[in-house]
Parts: C-alpha cells; structure tokens; sequence
C-alpha cells in the first residue's frame, strides 16, 4: 500500500481558491503532482484584474495561510532580530532573485510565494504578470481593424488583401508577439492598401 498524501485536502481547496481568483480576474490552474504541495498557476483573465499582491492576500486569507516571513514570526514572535536572521539565511540558501513583496521572481515575469498552512501543508503560488502596456496596442489594432473594414465596404480593397490583414492580426494576437511584430504589421498593411494598377 502507497502512504496517503495531502491531494484530497488540496483538492478541497481548489474550488473556494478559484472563486477567490475569478473574482479578481483571474484564472487559477494546479499544476504539478499535488503530493507534496498544491502548485498553483494564477493568470490575469480579465480587464479588472487586481494586482498580483492583491490576488495573494485574498487567497491567503481565505485558506488561513501565512508567508515564510509571517509563519517564522508566528515561531519566534519576541525575537524580530532572529526572524530576520532566518529570513535572510533562507535568501542566501535559496541564491533566487526576490522583490520587496518577497515574491521569489521567476522567468517571463512571473512572480511565486509559498503559502504555508498548519501541518506542513503549502501552497506554491504563481501569478503571472498583469500587461498593462497592451491597452495601447490592443486600441491601435482595434483602429486598423476598423479602419480596414471602412476600406473593404467602399470597395478599395480586394478580399484577398482582406484575409491577408485577418490572418497577419490572428498571427500577432499574442501580447509579446504584437509588441515586437507592430512596425512589420504596419509596414505589410500599407502594402497592401497601395492602389492596385
């Protein structure tokens, strides 16, 4: 017989969790094995996303979780110069880059906490960045759009220059993709906006 793991009480998590990201506009995902601990992956889903220090405190509350930081207070709650002896003795072992939240940084901007629950359950929290920057792009390419379709209804434009313009925006519809490919986007379509002969 195998020994029991924790994965029924991280499975009894999971929904409340995730009504706690909808909420703030996020997707939630477990990923990993969920033996050791619950892997999360949070991503921002809507507009109204909250901020990802936001989105942590909430689900923290909601599962009664602490940080390394306040679970290490909770052990030496007299002692603030052992606490932060600890707490920098756990950087230096650990040797990854980390914020002032304490979010260990992770590729791709992604940020991750450890949740720590009683009885050695924890959470490994990741969020992925807000991209706040789209806004612009995402109006620039709503224009083009529009734009296009005001073309094609007077007629100055064939249907192929149409589904060329369609499949080039399908093709960038990605945040990183369409900040990089914009100057060749807007180059291919005022080629094909040239006057035919």
């Amino acid at each position: 017989m195998k020994p029991p793991t924790r994965a029924p009480f991280y499975a009894t998590l999971y929904p409340g969790l995730c009504d706690i990201a909808r909420a703030r506009g996020y997707a939630l995902a477990i990923h990993g094995t969920v033996t050791s601990d619950l892997d999360l992956i949070a991503c921002p889903w809507t507009e109204e996303a909250v901020s990802a220090e936001e989105l942590r405190d909430a689900l923290m509350q909601h599962i009664g979780a602490l940080d390394y930081e306040g679970i290490t207070r909770r052990q030496f709650p007299d002692n603030e110069e052992l606490v932060q002896q600890i707490l920098k003795n756990e950087r230096d072992r650990k040797k990854e880059p980390h914020d002032e939240t304490g979010a260990c940084l992770k590729p791709h901007g992604r940020r991750s906490w450890n949740l720590y629950l009683d009885y050695g359950c924890r959470v490994d929290l990741s969020i992925m960045p807000k991209n706040d920057g789209l806004d612009a792009m995402r109006k620039e390419r709503d224009e083009w759009r529009e734009h296009h379709v005001k073309l094609l209804a007077r007629g100055k434009v064939m249907l192929r220059d149409v589904l060329l313009f369609r499949s080039t925006l399908e093709a960038v519809e990605s945040a990183t993709e369409l900040h990089a490919r914009c100057g060749r986007i807007y180059d291919l379509v005022c080629a094909c906006l040239r006057p035919r002969k």
